[in-house]
């Protein structure tokens, strides 16, 4: 997969979040679909990994995962910041949430590395 196809995947994956949040918060999807939430964390980090795929092409998946990670785990701390400066309660803490969210953070992010590499490796076997 060429880097400007790369590019192309991650830009139509980004404006398909951009649409999916702006209609969740339209209509409330977040709060009436219990797993809304899951789909846009593995879709956030499906496209960290393309994203870490495009700037570190050569990188293993332990080292895609990591990238996922830590921004997956940034998010999760803005959230908490933002809910307490919004609510000043950490109650509304949820650890079980927030590891899921990881996990689909994670998940996402193998997804993408393993159809990258695949597509990668199929490319190499045709030429």
């Amino acid at each position: 997969m060429t880097p400007k196809t790369l590019f192309k995947i991650q830009a139509a994956l980004v404006g398909s979040i951009c649409v999916l949040t702006f209609l969740a918060l339209e209509f409330s999807w977040y709060y009436s679909l219990w797993y809304f939430d899951i789909i846009m964390h593995f879709l956030g980090g499906a496209w960290l990994g393309l994203f870490a795929l495009w700037l570190f092409p050569r990188h293993s998946l332990f080292k895609i995962l990591a990238f996922v990670f830590l921004f997956g785990f940034g998010w999760e701390v803005y959230e908490l910041v933002v809910d307490y400066a919004v609510v000043h309660d950490f109650s509304h803490f949820d650890l079980c949430d927030t590891l899921s969210d990881l996990v689909c953070d994670m998940a996402g992010g193998m997804v993408a590395f393993y159809i990258v590499k695949g597509s990668m490796l199929r490319e190499a076997h045709t030429v």
